[in-house]
């Protein structure tokens, strides 16, 4: 089914092959954060509602809300947005988990 019974050699073998196709057309492996800020406003954009329920959340010791990626691209385009120039043209990839609501 993919959830809990993924055979991790088949994982490891696709990943290697995505990795190796990546590679070859001049992309770099770059991880994105892991947390992110919630936005707060009241009607919600794309990046922050699907079909599933939504990213995970998590609060830290001050009580700020933090999201759990639900898409590696979002924290990325956010990191772009706020100044990263040199980044904008790279050809980047991430091959990770994601967390949703349940």
């Amino acid at each position: 089914d993919g959830l809990h019974g993924a055979d991790p050699h088949v994982v490891e073998s696709v990943c290697t092959s995505l990795t190796s196709i990546f590679q070859s057309h001049g992309a770099v492996h770059l991880r994105s954060p892991l947390l992110r800020p919630r936005l707060h406003r009241t009607n919600l954009n794309s990046t922050q509602t699907t079909s599933i329920g939504g990213p995970a959340e998590v609060m830290n010791k001050r009580g700020t809300v933090l999201l759990l990626p639900e898409d590696l691209t979002a924290s990325f385009a956010r990191s772009v947005s706020r100044g990263g120039r040199a980044t904008s043209h790279m050809k980047r990839y991430d091959i990770d988990k994601v967390f949703h609501k349940s």
